[in-house]
């Protein structure tokens, strides 16, 4: 596999997912440690745009959102003290999740 190789996947729901062979990584100086971090996978061309990349771009973001571990413990504990509970407990927030 080179750095062009696209990949289709298949995950147990059936939805299809497309991997490009990369890493992305951006760092920033000035601070005692250099900070590092890996950039999300997007798929909007800078130079041409049109809706196309921006409904790939959409779903890559909402993938994100819906299929990372971390990400609903964090959304219901948000939407938790938004509409009432300002310090839930974390069965609460599991059990919301």
């Amino acid at each position: 596999l080179d750095a062009d190789a696209v990949i289709q996947l298949t995950d147990d729901t059936g939805a299809e997912h497309y991997l490009k062979n990369a890493v992305s990584t951006v760092s920033i100086a000035g601070f005692a440690a250099p900070l590092t971090f890996r950039n999300p996978v997007h798929f909007a061309d800078l130079l041409d745009m049109n809706a196309r990349d921006m409904i790939h771009e959409t779903e890559a973001v909402l993938d994100t959102y819906f299929r990372h571990p971390s990400h609903p413990p964090f959304l219901a504990g948000l939407m938790i003290q938004r509409f009432g509970v300002s310090n839930p407990s974390p069965r609460y927030v599991e059990s919301v999740a």
